[in-house]
């Protein structure tokens, strides 16, 4: 008790602590501002509890209910509308007047019936009538929806989207095509297949609607509950109990193959082990571009290219046993070089075209068939394996029908047994293979020859040697003597004497390969990479040294005003090219050779420029015989 009367006498004898009282900021205008943040409403006012913003969120959602629903009516009247429309579901139903739905939602018996409206059994009828065809009109409309989407959906097969693409360009076709989904979409729910006459666009390019062409297709309802059609000739409907016998139309089966090859394999113990690759038939491939893409080539076309080949003495083309209406096709083979973040890739393709098929971009003709990468290839053995299954379906492909046997003999799988035999295409399209292209080493790994440009058998389609005592066989012996231009191999001699006896490329059991001449080189290595390189040096040298066309001084200075001339030449005249300037190392070469090295498409423009200051040249020095003689070669590069 003394303690705290001693603290209570103490507290009373402190004086209190004395606070300068200021004006506020709200009563003085004039004196100091507050902050935006602080002169707002809302922190002036009370803070809201949780339970405030709960109970204030409650009355909101009330009044949300009570408010008409704007949005929904809106909706519901185009619904309605929609239904009314004829093209949705019946079209000789009566339309259903949307008033008298609303009445009948606000209307629970005839006492509560607006005064207006009669209540006797005729009008009772009427209006029975009008519900019965708004519903059936609501049922077609969602019918014509799911058959709708099955014609869209991805688990409809390629030729039934088309028939579908082209059926709304064509009326009555719609109308065929919905029938045919109506009779699958009955109330039964087991699996019901029906057959209807479509018409189908079989010859002709857009993929537009031939009234002529009747093709039967077949579908059923894979699941009733969900509303999916399943159109027949595709991966799904494998699980619909289908008998073998029904036909098919347009069912391409698997479009990539697997094959396995022996593969290089540095851990296994004989340094080979095989593996799986992807690829596909060309067979299969030109099916689908004449039936399902509509590519088409003239057959006058076809009859021209080999009036011609068998007109000039080809080898090929006269002692194969193609027609006139066999159309031409290529194989080509090459590497290409990828950098990758990681490290560099080497990878080999193969490749199928069509040679009469040149759209505006080349890439767009060519076809992959097979690709692996270029360090898993053993020797040839690799693909020897792939082209003896190429060579299976080409010669399926020169007969126009599908293969009747698997690769060597072997037995088809069912898929393929049921189109054994069949045409290839709708209109019957039989294809020769009539090139074999590459670059040289591409050729030099896939045929092993004997002969070689670095050896003294240079060629491999005739006897000519580099060099030698007998000058008749010199390759560069184009005179009176000459005799290898007479000695061209055949077939037989091309084996016997060229190429290996072991392991040799199952191409050569094609009925096409006929003569050594099908194989084609690549014109780009041959001519822009190798001719060109020393007709565009010599010339060089001509103008720059000998006329000092470029102006004088030494060599360097006169390539430095040459390059200058070159780039203003392509600019005069709109040409792109990527060529660096020209350097004496580019040109003169250690081995004594005078070739300008550039790439191949730059090469073709710098024989266009030198031909242009040749022939000007030529106006200056008319009597110079090798310039005359160098205008005129260069001219006909």
């Amino acid at each position: 008790m003394a303690r705290e009367k001693t603290r209570q006498a103490k507290a009373e004898s402190t004086p209190p602590t004395k606070i300068k009282k200021s004006e506020s900021a709200l009563e003085n205008p004039s004196g100091p501002k507050l902050s935006k943040a602080v002169q707002s409403k809302a922190i002036l006012e009370p803070v809201e509890t949780k339970a405030e913003r709960r109970r204030q969120s409650q009355a909101t959602a009330v009044k949300a209910k009570a408010a008409p629903r704007v949005e929904e009516d809106k909706r519901a009247d185009a619904v309605r509308e929609c239904l009314r429309r004829p093209s949705t579901g019946d079209f000789a139903s009566p339309v259903t007047n949307p008033a008298s739905e609303k009445e009948k939602k606000n209307c629970d018996s005839p006492a509560e019936l607006p005064e207006d409206h009669e209540t006797d059994s005729t009008d009772s009828e009427e209006y029975h009538k009008r519900e019965v065809a708004a519903r059936v009109k609501r049922e077609a409309h969602a019918r014509y929806m799911r058959f709708s989407r099955s014609l869209t959906s991805p688990r409809t097969p390629p030729e039934v989207q088309r028939a579908g693409r082209a059926a709304f360009r064509n009326v009555p076709m719609l109308q065929v095509l919905q029938e045919q989904w109506t009779a699958c979409s009955g109330e039964e729910t087991t699996v019901d297949h029906v057959t209807t006459s479509l018409f189908e666009a079989a010859d002709k390019d857009e993929g537009a609607a031939d009234p002529g062409e009747p093709v039967a297709l077949f579908g059923h309802y894979d699941d009733v509950a969900s509303g999916i059609f399943c159109w027949e000739g595709h991966a799904a409907d494998q699980k619909s109990n289908r008998s073998s016998s029904d036909a098919i139309v347009g069912d391409r089966g698997q479009a990539i193959h697997n094959i396995k090859v022996p593969v290089k394999d540095e851990k296994a113990a004989r340094g080979i082990s095989f593996e799986i690759f992807p690829i596909i038939h060309p067979h299969e491939v030109l099916s689908y571009l004449w039936d399902h893409v509509g590519l088409r080539v003239s057959p006058e076309e076809v009859a021209k290219y080999w009036q011609h080949a068998r007109q000039f003495n080809q080898q090929w083309a006269t002692l194969a046993s193609a027609s006139d209406r066999h159309i031409p096709i290529g194989l080509h083979g090459d590497a290409a070089r990828l950098w990758t973040q990681v490290r560099f890739e080497k990878v080999i393709a193969i490749h199928l075209n069509v040679c009469h098929f040149r759209p505006r971009s080349i890439r767009h003709s060519r076809f992959l068939l097979f690709s692996c990468p270029y360090e898993k290839l053993y020797k040839n053995r690799t693909l020897n394996q792939v082209f003896r299954r190429i060579t299976w379906s080409l010669e399926a492909a020169f007969d126009g029908m599908n293969p009747q046997t698997g690769v060597g003999g072997k037995a088809l799988s069912l898929h393929d047994q049921k189109r054994s035999q069949q045409p290839l295409t709708r209109c019957g399209a039989r294809f020769a293979l009539c090139e074999l292209r590459g670059d040289w080493e591409w050729h030099v790994f896939l045929w092993r020859p004997r002969a070689s440009w670095q050896s003294n058998v240079i060629c491999f389609r005739c006897p000519c040697l580099a060099k030698g005592p007998d000058t008749s066989k010199l390759y560069y012996n184009s005179g009176d003597d000459c005799s290898w231009e007479s000695e061209e191999f055949t077939l037989q001699e091309f084996v016997v004497h060229r190429l290996k006896e072991t392991n040799l490329c199952p191409l050569l059991n094609l009925r096409m390969f006929q003569h050594p001449s099908l194989l084609r080189w690549c014109t780009m290595h041959t001519l822009n990479l190798g001719m060109v390189f020393s007709a565009n040096g010599g010339s060089l040298i001509l103008l720059t040294e000998e006329l000092q066309y470029f102006g004088p001084g030494n060599f360097k200075d006169q390539l430095e005003r040459a390059y200058k001339h070159f780039v203003a030449f392509c600019r005069s005249h709109r040409i792109k090219q990527s060529q660096p300037p020209f350097l004496p190392k580019m040109v003169k070469k250690k081995t004594g050779e005078m070739l300008l090295t550039a790439k191949a498409y730059n090469g073709r423009v710098i024989v266009m420029w030198l031909t242009h200051c040749l022939l000007d040249a030529v106006r200056r020095f008319p009597e110079h015989e090798i310039l005359l003689m160098t205008s005129v070669a260069m001219n006909l590069v």
